[in-house]
């Protein structure tokens, strides 16, 4: 049979038992639980803070390497560039300069030229008037002697006469 003395005495017991075990037990525990929730849920927040920011450094390099990658090739297209000007600039000079070169060869040949002339018409005539001495040294006198020489140097002047 059921003793209702023990029933109540039981239940007050169970009662007894929840109060203590909430006061003691549940309380405590929740609060922990709960502080244990929150210091997560600032983990987790603080994590997507740092991957955010992670995610925004990434781009940020990403771009700056970018960034960079655009600026190397533009340097190395300015580079190509000068180069290739410089090469100009530096065939350009060198064909000017073999220019000046021939055009200073060829005026040394004309030079020379001239001065072979002029070296061979004063012995063409040095020989004439020693030949023309020889021939006619009795017959000329020292005016038609110099007429003679100034004839044969004016012929030597004229074109015909070194052909």
């Amino acid at each position: 049979m059921i003793n209702v003395f023990t029933m109540i005495f039981q239940l007050v017991n169970v009662f007894v038992l929840f109060y203590f075990l909430k006061k003691f037990f549940y309380k405590p525990l929740g609060e922990f639980l709960e502080r244990r929730r929150k210091k997560l849920e600032s983990l987790f927040a603080e994590a997507e803070n740092r991957k955010k920011e992670a995610e925004q450094l990434y781009e940020d390099y990403k771009a700056k390497l970018d960034n960079a990658s655009s600026e190397a090739r533009a340097i190395i297209e300015q580079a190509k560039k000068e180069a290739a000007a410089f090469r100009r600039e530096i065939i350009q000079n060198a064909k000017m300069e073999a220019e000046n070169i021939a055009a200073e060869s060829r005026r040394e040949i004309e030079r020379q030229k001239s001065v072979a002339f002029s070296e061979l018409r004063g012995k063409a005539a040095e020989m004439s008037i020693m030949i023309a001495s020889k021939i006619l040294e009795e017959k000329l006198s020292p005016e038609d002697h110099r007429r003679l020489i100034n004839r044969v140097i004016e012929r030597m002047d004229e074109r015909q006469w070194l052909q």
